[in-house]
């Protein structure tokens, strides 16, 4: 998928922009991602492996978990002006 489309297409979805605006902040595991956003693990899971095919996050491992982290900078951008534009 061509890079813009998949950006659209990745924040397209209220769990993965959820998921994105988290990791813009920091790295983090599925098990905090899922408690934070009120989603459980498998629905998180899934969206994260999406983002992760589409080249827009990034995965390690430490330990026996799963770390994940954004690697797109132009997502985190976006995610920026989009909450900066949020009206309240």
């Amino acid at each position: 998928m061509e890079n813009k489309k998949a950006i659209i297409y990745a924040l397209n979805n209220d769990v993965r922009y959820k998921v994105l605006k988290m990791l813009s902040e920091k790295e983090d595991y599925v098990c905090n991602i899922s408690s934070k956003i009120k989603k459980n693990q498998p629905t998180v899971s899934t969206q994260l492996s999406k983002l992760y095919h589409l080249g827009i996050i990034g995965v390690g491992k430490r330990g026996n978990k799963r770390c994940y982290y954004l690697i797109n900078k132009k997502v985190k951008k976006i995610i920026k002006i989009l909450e900066d534009k949020k009206i309240n």
